[in-house]
């Protein structure tokens, strides 16, 4: 089971520029591979018809939560 918690980075910002990626973080159930995590972007990616970063809200830096959670947009 996945959850799309929401997107952060420049697009959410909105500050996004030529190049830019969608910086998306999700929540996944125990058992998640990173086979899913990998699928998961390449759906986002051609959905979008741009680089999408997927992170794992597991895998995020204790030092980068706080500022990833005070800019997120909930999807």
């Amino acid at each position: 089971m996945k959850e799309i918690i929401g997107i952060f980075g420049s697009y959410a910002r909105g500050e996004e520029k030529e190049g830019s990626d969608i910086d998306v973080l999700v929540r996944f159930g125990e058992g998640a591979s990173l086979f899913e995590l990998v699928g998961l972007g390449d759906y986002l990616e051609d959905l979008f018809g741009i680089s999408v970063d997927v992170v794992s809200e597991r895998a995020l830096h204790p030092m980068m939560k706080d500022d990833v959670l005070r800019e997120l947009v909930p999807v």
